[in-house]
Protein backbone atom coordinates (compact mmCIF):
# COMPACT_ATOMS: atom_id res chain seq x y z
CA UNK A 1 0.00 0.00 0.00
CA UNK A 2 1.18 3.33 -1.02
CA UNK A 3 2.29 5.75 1.85
CA UNK A 4 2.26 9.73 1.41
CA UNK A 5 5.00 11.42 2.41
CA UNK A 6 6.27 15.22 2.44
CA UNK A 7 9.65 15.84 0.49
CA UNK A 8 11.76 18.74 1.38
CA UNK A 9 13.99 20.69 -1.07
CA UNK A 10 15.66 23.79 -0.59
CA UNK A 11 14.49 23.53 3.34
CA UNK A 12 10.91 23.98 2.81
CA UNK A 13 8.50 21.39 1.32
CA UNK A 14 7.42 20.58 -1.93
CA UNK A 15 3.88 21.35 -1.19
CA UNK A 16 4.76 25.14 -0.55
CA UNK A 17 5.79 25.38 -4.16
CA UNK A 18 2.37 23.71 -5.21
CA UNK A 19 -0.39 21.61 -2.80
CA UNK A 20 -1.35 19.80 -5.23
CA UNK A 21 1.96 17.61 -4.61
CA UNK A 22 1.98 14.51 -3.69
CA UNK A 23 4.63 12.27 -2.89
CA UNK A 24 4.27 8.10 -2.69
CA UNK A 25 6.34 5.63 -1.57
CA UNK A 26 5.56 2.06 -2.05
CA UNK A 27 8.90 0.20 -0.62
CA UNK A 28 12.47 2.28 -1.86
CA UNK A 29 9.98 3.36 -4.95
CA UNK A 30 9.09 7.05 -4.96
CA UNK A 31 6.63 8.94 -6.95
CA UNK A 32 5.35 12.55 -7.41
CA UNK A 33 2.42 13.12 -8.55
CA UNK A 34 1.43 16.70 -9.72
CA UNK A 35 -2.06 17.05 -10.65
CA UNK A 36 -1.85 20.49 -12.27
CA UNK A 37 0.89 23.12 -13.43
CA UNK A 38 3.44 20.74 -13.65
CA UNK A 39 7.04 22.65 -13.56
CA UNK A 40 10.61 21.17 -14.24
CA UNK A 41 13.47 23.48 -13.27
CA UNK A 42 15.88 21.36 -14.02
CA UNK A 43 17.09 20.45 -17.31
CA UNK A 44 20.36 20.44 -19.32
CA UNK A 45 20.76 20.85 -22.91
CA UNK A 46 23.00 19.78 -25.46
CA UNK A 47 24.76 23.25 -25.20
CA UNK A 48 25.75 21.20 -21.69
CA UNK A 49 25.70 17.53 -21.03
CA UNK A 50 22.04 17.42 -21.94
CA UNK A 51 21.21 15.38 -25.34
CA UNK A 52 17.87 18.00 -26.52
CA UNK A 53 18.71 21.74 -28.00
CA UNK A 54 16.67 24.18 -25.84
CA UNK A 55 13.96 24.77 -28.69
CA UNK A 56 12.89 20.92 -28.22
CA UNK A 57 12.91 20.62 -24.27
CA UNK A 58 10.85 23.73 -24.73
CA UNK A 59 8.75 21.34 -27.11
CA UNK A 60 8.78 18.38 -24.95
CA UNK A 61 7.62 20.36 -21.87
CA UNK A 62 4.87 21.67 -23.79
CA UNK A 63 3.56 18.20 -25.19
CA UNK A 64 3.88 16.84 -21.59
CA UNK A 65 1.57 20.05 -20.05
CA UNK A 66 4.15 21.50 -18.60
CA UNK A 67 3.74 25.22 -18.08
CA UNK A 68 7.37 26.17 -16.80
CA UNK A 69 11.12 24.64 -17.56
CA UNK A 70 14.22 25.80 -15.97
CA UNK A 71 17.19 25.33 -18.48
CA UNK A 72 20.25 24.88 -16.05
CA UNK A 73 22.91 24.36 -18.61
CA UNK A 74 26.48 24.13 -16.70
CA UNK A 75 28.59 27.42 -17.74
CA UNK A 76 26.72 28.48 -20.78
CA UNK A 77 23.49 30.64 -21.14
CA UNK A 78 23.40 29.98 -25.32
CA UNK A 79 20.60 28.56 -25.36
CA UNK A 80 18.14 30.95 -23.58
CA UNK A 81 17.42 33.31 -26.81
CA UNK A 82 16.66 29.58 -28.78
CA UNK A 83 14.18 28.63 -25.39
CA UNK A 84 12.63 31.99 -24.59
CA UNK A 85 11.47 31.78 -28.32
CA UNK A 86 10.29 28.57 -28.64
CA UNK A 87 8.46 28.86 -25.24
CA UNK A 88 6.61 32.61 -26.66
CA UNK A 89 5.46 30.25 -29.47
CA UNK A 90 4.43 27.52 -27.21
CA UNK A 91 3.26 28.96 -24.00
CA UNK A 92 5.94 27.60 -21.78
Amino acid sequence: MATETIITLFSFPLQEIHPSIIIKQQGSVMTMDISEDHIDLHLHSCHSDGLHSPADLVKMAAARGLRAIAITDHDSVAGIDEALAAGEILGV
